[in-house]
């Protein structure tokens, strides 16, 4: 018996099992090229989450408070100083991808994902003063909820529909890994969720952990602040 190398390889990645070699190593190329991509931002929000977890410590909202900024401004500063950090890099990933990837490439799908990664991200560190003290614990829990299951996508591919979306939901890192998959793969890829439904789910995300961290801050104001 002889092995079918695109067809092994159109069942690791749960894409449509088609006796197309190009097809194939155009998705197995996308897949791993989107893990190393979203590893890059590591070191950028990984930064603001730490800085957002000292802000806490110090006081700073409360500084900000009594210069007469609310909340308001203080979220347009976290996301503003994150997407100032992460510019470099994903003005370098979409020129990039425009320049070397296959024909066809939409680098307005690349962008739209990528920026969508850093919102979601930055919404969930916002989310992480409340429930850790210090820096270290906040790199933490940031590479294991958000960055560990890039690095599992293809694996996590194999499991049940409905379990994708379930970890989807509730896991920026993964959303984003599917979404950044699709575009550079040019949709010949057929996940449980879609480029749209990842976009959709992201934006979800940003709007949740965003409520949700403001709602901790009243409830954990912590040594500086008091519960309105």
């Amino acid at each position: 018996p002889t092995l079918d190398i695109p067809e092994l390889y159109a069942d690791a990645f749960s894409i449509s099992n088609r006796f197309n070699p190009a097809a194939n190593a155009r998705t197995a190329t996308a897949v791993q090229t989107a893990i190393f991509i979203l590893i890059g931002f590591i070191p950028a929000l990984g930064q603001t989450t730490a800085t957002l977890v000292e802000e806490k410590r110090v006081g700073f909202r409360e500084h900000l408070h009594v210069m007469g900024c609310g909340t308001m401004e203080y979220l347009a500063g976290a996301y503003l100083s994150a997407f100032i950090r992460t510019t470099p890099l994903v003005l370098i990933v979409t020129i990039m991808a425009r320049i070397i990837w296959w024909k066809g490439l939409d680098v307005l799908l690349i962008w739209i994902a990528l920026e969508l990664y850093v919102a979601a991200k930055v919404s969930f560190g916002l989310f992480l003063p409340s429930i850790v003290r210090s820096t270290v614990w906040a790199h933490v829990t940031l590479q294991l909820v958000v960055t560990a299951p890039v690095v599992c996508g293809p694996l996590i591919t194999s499991t049940p529909a409905w379990l994708q979306i379930l970890l989807c939901t509730f896991l920026p890192g993964l959303t984003s890994w599917y979404a950044l998959s699709y575009a550079l793969s040019s949709a010949t890829i057929d996940f449980a969720v879609s480029y749209g439904g990842a976009v959709g789910i992201m934006i979800g995300q940003c709007i949740v952990y965003a409520l949700a961290s403001q709602y901790l801050h009243r409830v954990f104001p912590g040594e500086f602040g008091a519960a309105a």
